[in-house]
């Protein structure tokens, strides 16, 4: 489990750094996201 939150957390980490430094990437991540929530939420 601790293996699960150290991959989420860098995950999450390299994320934050994309978006950051490269502009056009939030959309990018928005858009991924709510497809991932629209195929969980069916």
């Amino acid at each position: 489990m601790k293996h699960f939150y150290q991959v989420t957390a860098a995950a999450l980490l390299l994320t934050v750094l994309i978006v950051w430094f490269m502009p056009g990437a939030s959309d990018w991540v928005e858009t991924t996201l709510q497809r991932y929530v629209s195929r969980a939420a069916q």
